[in-house]
């Protein structure tokens, strides 16, 4: 009993002893700023320090912008995030972490920045390589190209204090690495943008996913769009809005995903009908048909608190209609993928459009792809490009519009020479000709905030070379579309080529068409498809394909029977008969991250059956063309055009997805055959 006294009477002391320290540290950090006193109190006792002191020590450590570290170039292959306190680094021929490659990597910094005056700042980015900067939505450095330099911004107004978004886009090509960002104002001196003014960005649960819903099954016609909290809907044979038909509708969702664990997970959607999935750019899931069933993922390894570019492509055909998307792992039960982990792209002021430009009048010979900021182009009796004929060349512009009111636009085009425009799939202005002139497109409804495709066709025969492209509503005073309205297409990891599969040898009777992540096959005695015979059937393989590096190219066809290779519209492989051996290619140059056509037709005569498509180049080992560097073709808009011979007679038709059928006659004029040709 008196050892339970004593202990209690020894507690209660050091209650009272705790009370007195704390008591005392208050008086002593009241008379330090009340008085000004700069004193060290060395604390050697064990008791806690109430309150938010150490936090608030520690405060500038947690300053920064959010750093989000990719294997790619193209912002895709997320291997790590972490917190940098500035943006200063140069990584020479190293690279920021040893999960990723020395070159071809890319960083996006995101977060906001507070400037300390009320004043014009300009911002200044040495990189090696690209780089684009938005301050509060606004592009003030654009610079997406291989280059080494350093990049001055436009000026842009502050206020000191005030909180603005700010975010980099930065990507590494080959040779030195370089990322440093500065800033400048009447009061301050140009200086890297130090800590203390960055924050990463607030971490909140998420909204959902943004959703874009079409009036066609070809996500086209677009009518709504609007944050969906999750995916989960069974319309069954109604609607998703008042503005969409129960049947032949699409949707498309994009956002980032944000698991719980670092762990392999598998994703499934319950689809009726057709959809693709996309995890940080990785094609995951891929039924593009009329079905109706649960789709399970390939497995696909993700950090927990990391997010991931998440994007699902859905589209209805009749009767039911579904898409419901789950997720799984080993401490992720299988549900429905809720909310709080779902996040809607980030919003930013357009770019501009992807511009491919070609060294010929029929947009083949692509020799350039960039991005332009607006179509406002004179170039007169010059060309876009020293590499390029100042006569005779042709440009496709693609990418997405942004209305800026909800009503009837109308565009115009003041061209020299051909031209053709096309807004949500619609070909509204169709000048394809020798002239000089301003034409206006027929009118189309738009509704304010919503995401238009937008593709701009456009030739130059000879003489002078000019494009402008503008628009003009009840609301919008007609002018050349501004930048911040456009953007170009959302770049995602290759996924492979389209594989057009026929049932006979001469590339007729098409059987299926489907997605080949790589050319690489050995059917040996059987074929492609239950659908095609053994023997005497062919393929056409259609798409893009990415180099890694800027040197010249040796493809290598490895086939059994006949072989056919175009790359950017050159024919380097042609062996178009029976016969069983690997067959090597005229050499190419091609420029690394520059995306260009590729066309693969092959046939089976008897026997066995295989084919298997390579690439090497200086310093590039030979291997099978890897997926990653392979593309689908884009979705491209063309009209239909009916040509007719000098009798009078169909001589072709040109199809809107560039498909040709030719027509053939007997010397009496009755029609003997017609065929698909390229």
């Amino acid at each position: 009993m008196k050892d339970f006294k004593k202990r209690n009477f020894y507690i209660r002391g050091l209650k009272k002893m705790k009370f007195i320290y704390r008591i005392a540290l208050v008086l002593i950090i009241i008379i330090v700023f009340t008085n000004n006193v700069s004193i060290k109190i060395p604390i050697t006792t064990n008791f806690p320090i109430v309150g938010e002191i150490p936090h608030a020590l520690a405060a500038d450590n947690l300053n920064g912008l959010k750093g989000e570290y990719y294997d790619n170039n193209d912002l895709t292959g997320l291997k790590f995030t972490r917190i940098d306190s500035t943006v200063n680094f140069n990584w020479g021929s190293g690279s920021p972490g040893s999960l990723i490659g020395e070159n071809t990597f890319s960083v996006r910094w995101t977060g906001m920045i507070k400037p300390k005056y009320n004043e014009v700042y300009t911002f200044y980015m040495n990189s090696d390589d690209g780089v684009r900067i938005w301050i509060d939505g606004q592009l003030i450095i654009d610079k997406w190209a291989a280059q080494a330099s350093e990049l001055i911004s436009l000026p842009i107004n502050l206020k000191a204090g005030q909180s603005y978004k700010i975010r980099i886009e930065y990507y590494e090509d080959y040779g030195g690495a370089a990322a440093i960002l500065q800033w400048a104002s009447t009061s301050q001196t140009k200086q890297v943008v130090p800590q203390s003014q960055l924050y990463p960005p607030q971490d909140s649960p998420g909204t959902g996913l943004k959703g874009e819903y079409y009036n066609n099954s070809d996500l086209t016609g677009l009518k709504l769009t609007r944050i969906d909290a999750n995916v989960n809907f069974n319309w069954g044979e109604n609607a998703p809005h008042d503005s969409i038909g129960a049947d032949n509708f699409s949707v498309r969702w994009t956002g980032t995903v944000k698991p719980q664990y670092s762990e392999s997970y598998t994703f499934y959607i319950n689809s009726d009908d057709g959809v693709r999935l996309w995890v940080d750019g990785k094609l995951i899931i891929d039924k593009w048909k009329v079905q109706a069933s649960e789709l399970t993922s390939l497995p696909i390894s993700l950090s927990s608190g990391q997010n991931y570019d998440i994007r699902i492509e859905y589209f209805e055909n009749t009767v039911g209609a579904a898409a419901i998307l789950k997720w799984s792992s080993a401490s992720q039960v299988k549900q429905v993928i809720p909310q709080n982990v779902l996040y809607p792209p980030q919003g930013v002021q357009g770019v501009g459009l992807a511009g491919e430009y070609y060294n010929s009048m029929d947009l083949s010979n692509l020799k350039m792809c960039r991005t332009d900021p607006s179509i406002n182009f004179n170039w007169g009796a010059n060309s876009p490009d020293p590499n390029m004929k100042s006569d005779s060349f042709s440009v496709r512009w693609r990418g997405t519009l942004e209305a800026k009111y909800s009503e009837s636009y109308t565009f115009y085009v003041n061209v020299d020479d051909g031209v053709r425009l096309w807004i949500d799939g619609q070909l509204i202005l169709n000048q394809w000709g020798d002239q000089s002139a301003q034409f206006a497109s027929s009118k189309i409804n738009l509704i304010a905030g919503n995401h238009y495709d937008i593709q701009l066709e456009y030739y130059e025969n000879s003489g002078g070379a000019a494009i402008s492209l503008l628009w003009g509503s009840l609301s919008q005073m007609k002018e050349v579309v501004p930048q911040m309205y456009l953007y170009p297409p959302v770049e995602l990891q290759g996924v492979g080529l389209m594989g057009e599969y026929y049932n006979n040898m001469d590339l007729t009777e098409l059987k299926t068409i489907r997605t080949d992540g790589k050319v690489d096959f050995s059917w040996g005695n059987g074929s492609p498809d239950p659908g095609i015979g053994e023997d005497t059937f062919s393929v056409r393989w259609t798409g893009y394909i990415k180099p890694k590096l800027s040197e010249t190219y040796t493809f290598y066809a490895d086939s059994d029977d006949g072989v056919r290779v175009w790359v950017n519209d050159q024919l380097i492989i042609d062996k178009w008969i029976t016969q069983a051996s690997e067959i090597t290619s005229l050499p190419i140059y091609l420029t690394a991250g520059f995306k260009y056509r590729i066309r693969v037709e092959y046939f089976e005569n008897g026997g066995g059956a295989s084919f298997r498509l390579s690439w090497s180049s200086n310093n590039q080992v030979k291997e099978t063309v890897p997926q990653s560097q392979l593309y689908l073709p884009p979705v491209s808009y063309a009209p239909l055009e009916y040509h007719y011979d000098s009798n009078g007679r169909l001589d072709y038709i040109r199809y809107p997805n560039s498909d040709i059928v030719r027509y053939y006659y007997d010397s009496n004029g009755n029609l003997k055959m017609k065929i698909k040709s390229y």
